[in-house]
């Protein structure tokens, strides 16, 4: 699988990328040319708060009027506010277009080189280890594989959302360029006559911001189309170091699950043995003496060290 992928090139996404924005490109030339002359350069958020300001304290403005400036304002600052949202957005696509390919191939070269490499060779219990240190290592192990199935889940869910996004985007480009085609014509139009002359200005800064906040959105789809092939590779790319990781994790698991089985095992067996040896040692001796050694077995095991039942049951007798 890894060998198949780098036989796609960065130009030969970039020339399929190049196919897919061919149907959007008639849409957003409708942002070329555009017949307004006073494109927002002046309006900056500075002005417009300070125009909110300025209208919420004049005092010979009715309330109407006042409530009507600062929505036309606050609708302007938005407007603003979402065409450098969508510059950022759209130097973020640009950057992703750059590195991507690069990043893909870093990915795909670490999953080859974990592959290489037994993941439980650098285990650090073994059998002679406590039972408590095998456990602490397989419930840490179980955590890594829990948030590797995460990330597996993650990736497949934002390529599925990645997929569906080519058809959206040109459905939204379409969208965008019609409102920003009646927004040209509104701005086209001549003042309400009825209106005051703050409230036409207002009016047309709304229109203007607008008609920006548009053609950032457009070359935001545009920038986004463009490199959605190199991002959902490298998408991909990741969801298939999760899948490995999440295998070799897994592996580590399953020795530590047998080890752990194996102790406990061991453990048994031994007790097992000692039971045994014990009920051997006491054989024939009183029956009254055999449970008081083994009552005083456990409490002056710890103190004393280990001895057999057969030797408690004679201090006893004595």
């Amino acid at each position: 699988m890894v060998s198949r992928q780098k036989q796609f090139s960065p130009l030969l996404v970039l020339a399929v990328s190049f196919c897919l924005l061919a149907a959007t490109w008639p849409l957003a030339a409708a942002d070329e040319g555009a017949p307004v002359a006073s494109l927002t350069s002046a309006v900056t958020p500075d002005v417009l708060n300070a125009k909110i300001k300025e209208v919420e304290s004049a005092a010979t403005l009715n309330e109407e009027t006042k409530a009507n400036l600062v929505e036309l304002y606050r609708k302007a600052l938005s407007n603003r506010e979402a065409a450098v949202a969508n510059a950022a957005r759209t130097a973020a696509f640009d950057q992703a277009t750059r590195t991507a390919p690069a990043q893909t191939e870093l990915v795909r070269e670490e999953i080859e080189a974990a592959g290489r490499i037994d993941p439980r060779a650098s285990l650090n219990v073994k059998l002679d280890s406590s039972l408590e240190q095998i456990e602490r290592q397989l419930k840490k192990e179980q955590a890594d594989l829990a948030e590797a199935n995460s990330r597996r889940a993650d990736f497949a869910k934002r390529l599925a959302d990645e997929q569906a996004r080519p058809a959206l985007i040109r459905q939204r480009v379409t969208e965008a360029t019609q409102q920003q085609q009646e927004t040209a014509a509104a701005l086209q139009a001549p003042p309400e006559s009825e209106a005051s002359p703050a409230l036409n200005e207002a009016g047309r800064w709304v229109l203007e911001t607008r008609y920006t906040a548009l053609s950032a959105e457009i070359r935001m789809l545009d920038q986004e189309l463009l490199s959605q092939p190199l991002r959902v590779e490298l998408l991909q790319a990741e969801q298939d170091k999760a899948a490995s990781d999440g295998e070799r994790i897994g592996a580590r698991v399953q020795q530590l699950s047998d080890l752990v089985n194996r102790k406990r095992q061991l453990e048994a067996e031994r007790a097992k043995f000692a039971a045994e040896e014990a009920r051997r040692e006491t054989e024939g001796l009183d029956p009254l003496l055999v449970r008081l050694a083994a009552g005083n077995t456990g409490n002056r095991r710890a103190l004393r060290g280990p001895g057999s039942a057969a030797a408690q049951a004679a201090r006893v007798s004595a």
